[in-house]
């Protein structure tokens, strides 16, 4: 089943003169529930406002958008679309709104007057579903980076989404902050079923996703598993990215004739492969 449907979809802006700017040109896509996916490009591909429309942020010029049968452009669905779809964004200081954790994760609980007691139950499973628990009584101004990113992803599973769409989430962490989050996100889909739509310019952050959609100029110009596009390294050179560092390894380690499977994509599987040779 589909959560996301996006239908030829374009998304122009006005940019003071005649002229406009087309950020999305005719998209098609559709994301399945309980997916992973990675949606990757350069400054200006139109990442961010895929991501919007995807929430009911901002509507397309022309074309359809749905979440679980929704349409973003009916007014009366928006309060459920954004429910549904929790987002997160690169700099977690402008999402933080209380001084203290767990009031920030119960803020949207309390706005849907839920019973107290499932408001609390609703912030213990989301502070621990992201290794929060023991800082729930913590400032957040206080907090790491990554803990302060931890925060909002709390604060937006707190509303029980099918969907997390996170925009450039790791691009102001530290490498440890980073790896955390990749990982938590990870869990987050295997073991809570939540669809996860991480956006990023960044190929290491990517490797864990089941599925790859490369924006370019505002249109999907690849798709596929990761070692599939990783692979296919002429065609995401030409979009300004490059693969990970241990996927171009692999591929200058193929081209001198080593059999590296194609699959080899991470850290860990290089190391699995070279204690096996």
């Amino acid at each position: 089943m589909n959560i996301i449907e996006l239908i030829d979809v374009t998304k122009e802006y006005d940019t003071g003169h005649s002229d406009k700017k087309r950020a999305l040109k005719n998209i098609n896509l559709a994301i399945r529930q309980g997916e992973y996916v990675g949606l990757i490009g350069m400054n200006g591909s139109g990442k961010t406002t895929l991501a919007r429309l995807i929430n009911g942020l901002i509507q397309p010029t022309a074309g359809k958008v749905y979440v679980n049968g929704l349409d973003t452009a009916d007014r009366s669905s928006l309060n459920e679309i954004r429910r549904q779809v929790g987002m997160v964004f690169q700099n977690p200081d402008n999402q933080i709104i209380s001084s203290i954790v767990e009031e920030d994760v119960a803020f949207g609980p309390e706005n849907l007057r839920l019973p107290p007691a499932e408001v609390k139950e609703r912030i213990d499973w989301a502070l621990r579903s992201v290794g929060l628990a023991e800082l729930r009584h913590h400032a957040p101004h206080l907090l790491s980076g990554g803990q302060k990113q931890k925060v909002t992803i709390a604060s937006a599973l707190a509303m029980r989404p099918a969907c997390l769409v996170l925009d450039e989430p790791t691009s102001m962490l530290d490498p440890r902050g980073r790896e955390e989050l990749i990982v938590n996100l990870k869990e987050l889909n295997e073991k809570h079923g939540i669809t996860i739509i991480l956006i990023s310019h960044n190929m290491e952050d990517v490797v864990h996703a089941q599925r790859l959609i490369v924006l370019n100029e505002g249109a999907v110009c690849l798709e596929g598993a990761p070692w599939e596009v990783f692979t296919s390294e002429e065609n995401l050179i030409n979009t300004g990215l490059k693969p990970p560092e241990i996927v171009q390894l692999a591929n200058g380690l193929r081209k001198r004739g080593h059999a590296i499977d194609k699959k080899i994509i991470s850290m860990r599987q290089m190391v699995e492969y070279i204690c096996q040779l």
